[in-house]
């Protein structure tokens, strides 16, 4: 039995006209007689009766009929939930992010969520050097990381950051230079357990620009870490993207020169089939292509 025989049996059952069932079908008649008889033969049932006024469904055809046509739709079902695997429109997305990609991300997710309601999109915060071990080996299908990236990895660029200086108002003498701020105040910073990508890109900052590090003092938690500078303990070197809460009284200044500015990109394993994956990245690139 194959879904040819099925769709043979349940348009001769509706139209009850071979002529007819068969224009249905885009089949010859002969073709369509063929299918119903190879049918009843393979089941050994007689599905339809024949006599002076046309073609009657039989006992057993009345009783598979409305079966006939459940396997048919969801035949039809089955093949168009293929079609959108393949094309992109359905199915899964697991994405990495890290705090500097959240200015951009809530647009660009929610944009792709109205365009593709029927995949499922799972959000992991995750370190750019893991974001990049996962997408290599297939665990992650894309990820929003610090760019550039080495191949086969790809990217586009969705941003940028900064690395700020968060201090007290009170903490800053009038006319002071920054410099001379986190030189005399206790500086904290992220830890590098905790904030990998952010530790690394202070350290190397910290070094360029010869800051004494016997000053610095390193919190795991950046809400901590907030709440120390609003108590005038020291001051902070944080990414901007890390600063989500205003307050009157703290000021942050964007610092510059190297190692002060890093970019962001949608990342992706060029080497991987992913249809799904592929939808994203046109959404993506659609969304930030100037208009």
């Amino acid at each position: 039995m194959d879904i040819r025989q099925l769709l043979a049996f349940v348009a001769l059952a509706e139209c009850l006209r071979y002529r007819e069932a068969a224009e249905r079908l885009w089949l010859t008649q002969p073709t369509l007689t063929k299918q119903i008889k190879m049918l009843e033969t393979e089941i050994s049932l007689v599905l339809f009766l024949r006599d002076n006024h046309g073609t009657q469904l039989s006992r057993h055809g009345q009783q598979l009929y409305q079966d006939a046509k459940k396997l048919l739709s969801q035949f039809n079902a089955f093949k168009t939930l293929c079609q959108q695997l393949t094309n992109g429109k359905r199915g899964a997305l697991s994405l990495g992010f890290i705090s500097s990609a959240t200015p951009v991300m809530p647009v660009i997710i929610t944009a792709f969520q109205n365009a593709f309601p029927d995949i499922h999109l799972g959000l992991q915060d995750i370190s750019s050097p893991v974001q990049q071990e996962r997408i290599l080996n297939g665990q992650l299908q894309a990820g929003f990381m610090r760019i550039p990236v080495s191949p086969p990895l790809a990217f586009r660029k969705t941003g940028s950051d900064c690395l700020t200086l968060v201090f007290h108002k009170s903490c800053r003498h009038q006319q002071e230079a920054l410099h001379q701020l986190w030189r005399r105040c206790t500086l904290f910073t992220v830890n590098a357990e905790t904030c990998p990508g952010s530790a690394l890109q202070i350290n190397n900052f910290i070094a360029a620009h010869g800051i004494d590090a016997r000053k610095m003092q390193c919190i795991s938690d950046t809400r901590t870490l907030m709440t120390m500078v609003e108590s005038r303990m020291g001051v902070a070197i944080l990414p901007q993207s890390a600063v989500t809460v205003p307050h009157q009284d703290i000021i942050c200044q964007p610092l510059h020169g190297e190692f002060a500015r890093w970019d962001i990109g949608l990342v992706w394993n060029e080497k991987i089939i992913d249809p799904v994956r592929d939808s994203f990245i046109s959404q993506v690139t659609a969304m930030l292509a100037p208009a």
